[in-house]
């Protein structure tokens, strides 16, 4: 597994051993990229933004965020040896001053500090085949995180049934093989 685009374009990321996670493919990534970069979302460009990486795994998806000129990380997640392998990425890429780790359970995320506030763009890849995005989506906009109007992406199981939360927008919809890809837009009243 590799940044696929950006500044540390061809860059190597070190896996978790085992199957504690399921990173996104590259070609997965690089499709949710090209439509973040491409599509003119009622946002900050991904260029000027914070992101904020939930079920971060390998951290694949923020970093490569980082990588294509995003101001801030921060990453949250549970199990150890993915935190130790996200933090062995972010040192390896050079982006320890651009990056914060949490360990965190997103289901019972506690209240963004004030320099947590504010992100423009949330990934979220929960476990696969678990229905905990809408939980995600819960606890960042009430926890404070989100910019007003931020860009939410989702990767599930096509055979997991979401349904956006009140006030946020479906603005895209991708499917690619057993994997879909959701962009919501959060409303402009988040805080």
């Amino acid at each position: 597994m590799r940044i696929i685009g950006g500044i540390r374009r061809g860059k190597k990321l070190v896996l978790p051993q085992g199957s504690i996670t399921r990173p996104t493919s590259e070609r997965n990534r690089e499709a949710i990229f090209n439509i973040l970069m491409h599509h003119s979302f009622d946002a900050i460009p991904i260029k000027e933004s914070k992101i904020l990486d939930l079920f971060s795994g390998t951290g694949a998806l923020g970093l490569e965020a980082l990588s294509r000129g995003a101001r801030k990380l921060i990453a949250i997640e549970v199990n150890n040896d993915a935190i130790d392998c996200i933090s062995t990425n972010i040192k390896s890429l050079g982006f320890t001053d651009k990056a914060k780790v949490i360990k965190a359970d997103v289901c019972k995320l506690r209240v963004a500090r004030n320099d947590e506030k504010g992100c423009s763009f949330v990934f979220i890849d929960p476990p696969y085949g678990e229905n905990l995005a809408h939980i995600a989506i819960n606890q960042v906009s009430y926890g404070g995180w989100l910019n007003s109007r931020a860009i939410i992406i989702i990767e599930l199981s096509t055979k997991v049934l979401f349904s956006q939360p009140k006030g946020f927008t479906l603005i895209d919809k991708r499917v690619y093989g057993k994997t879909q890809i959701l962009f919501l837009q959060a409303p402009a009243n988040i805080n």
